[in-house]
């Protein structure tokens, strides 16, 4: 049997000690495999699946834990120092899985944000751009209908710049206005508070492009609203003008998303709205929702605990024998 000499005393290197934690937690994983399993049901094996990936690796991090302690008491008989060397055992790689399975635990349950298309008014078809600037005095608008009492949130909407198709980096400045309608028609005035100077918005080329003469880039456009806007059944008219001023070379378009349907047309801010028959004008009303995933039932919680208990138990036992 090897042993390490310093002056008088002598240290042996205990194989059956060193092995005894590594033992305990590979028993520990093997066996909770089938009862972990058993109890949670299909819906919470993704949830737990992390989890249980990282607790089967345990066996492998001691192994190369072992690797590691083997080079360091070689590193030790060079260096005559072997008690502080033996230290060295498998509770630092337990240790971790332990903490990674705590982490793990506290994120189940955890709520989820999403948009949600609340009206869809579609996304562009590429067959034309209709100004909407102050520029060219043309302000665009299209009607969105609701059958019951909604709330959103968030405005999406498609445009590009058209004559020179090259927009400046900073350069845009909407404005987005709420009407009621009249015969299906917006009326002049916006409805109270409902008009949001939003400013530049940033934009997100599409890859795509639109118009028939000479093709421009078509962006995407979406701003969060200050506050969640709620309307009641009915339809109603939204307006987005963007005033491109310090372009000087172009003008913003509204995307069209159908060649068939109305969209409304005025030539001066508080003008009245008519309708022109060049399509659909492409937008979306979204709506954020937080949804929180169903956590696993206490019973299957509880199966975890002497799992992880004798992992806590292996890691203290061997650095205990180590001592």
């Amino acid at each position: 049997m090897p042993f390490l000499c310093r002056s008088r005393r002598r240290y042996r290197l205990r194989p059956s000690n060193k092995r005894d934690g590594e033992r305990s937690v590979v028993k520990a994983v093997k066996s909770g495999k089938e009862e972990l399993l058993a109890a949670v049901g299909n819906s919470r094996v993704f949830v737990l699946g992390l989890l249980w990936e990282q607790l089967s690796r345990a066996p492998a991090a001691i192994v190369a834990a072992r690797q590691i302690r083997t080079q360091s008491t070689t590193t030790a008989i060079r260096n005559q120092d072997p008690p502080r060397m033996m230290r060295l055992s498998t509770a630092a790689p337990i240790t971790a899985v332990i903490a990674l399975a705590a982490a793990t635990l506290l994120t189940l349950g955890a709520p989820a944000a999403a948009q949600v298309t609340i009206f869809d008014n579609g996304t562009p078809d590429g067959s034309r751009f209709v100004v909407s600037d102050p520029g060219s005095s043309q302000f665009l608008a299209d009607t969105f209908t609701f059958t019951a009492s909604t709330q959103f949130n968030q405005v999406q909407w498609f445009g590009g710049y058209v004559r020179t198709d090259t927009p400046l980096t900073g350069g845009d400045n909407f404005t987005l206005a709420f009407y009621n309608t009249t015969t299906g028609r917006p009326n002049s005035a916006a409805i109270s508070g409902l008009t949001f100077s939003v400013g530049d918005v940033g934009r997100v080329d599409t890859g795509q492009v639109g118009g028939a003469a000479s093709p421009f880039r078509i962006y995407r456009y979406v701003v969060t609203l200050p506050s969640t806007l709620t309307f009641t059944a009915g339809t109603y008219g939204l307006g987005i003008v963007n005033d491109t001023a310090n372009d000087t070379d172009d003008d913003w378009a509204w995307a069209s998303s159908s060649p068939d349907d109305p969209q409304f047309l005025r030539t001066s801010p508080t003008g009245t709205y008519n309708s022109i028959p060049f399509g659909n004008l492409a937008f979306q009303l979204q709506q954020t929702q937080v949804t929180t995933p169903v956590a696993p039932e206490p019973g299957s919680l509880a199966l975890l605990l002497p799992l992880l208990g004798g992992l806590g138990i292996a890691a203290q036992q061997t650095r205990r024998r180590r001592k």
